[in-house]
């Protein structure tokens, strides 16, 4: 048999296991790009209206967010933060600050140096 180019053998690999009735578990992988994005776009409205306008933090779908996982946990407030760097970084600051000592030590990373 020739030799496949590395996307050959993918393709091949994924169209074998999409035709597969039993796999370990289904994930990302087993799809297009265009079959993953078509899924959340066709449930979009049964979260929020998908002609609002873009939320630029401060209404919208994320604040619709906001409420609803306050009231899922039963908080009063909740807040969505983009990346979990940004997360980690807004809890390292409020559990510095109820130390009564703002200042907080890093180990340098190599994306800092």
């Amino acid at each position: 048999m020739a030799t496949m180019d590395e996307q050959e053998q993918r393709r091949r690999r994924l169209t074998a296991w999409r035709g597969s009735r039993r796999v370990p578990a289904r994930v990302g992988a087993d799809g297009t790009l265009g079959e993953r994005l078509a899924a959340p776009a066709a449930d979009a409205s049964s979260v929020h209206d998908p002609d609002d306008w873009t939320d630029v933090y401060g209404g919208g779908v994320v604040a619709d967010l906001e409420r609803r996982v306050a009231r899922l946990l039963g908080m009063e407030a909740a807040a969505f933060f983009p990346t979990g760097t940004m997360t980690q970084q807004v809890a390292l600051r409020c559990w510095a600050g109820r130390t009564g000592d703002a200042a907080v030590a890093l180990h340098p990373s190599p994306s800092s140096s």
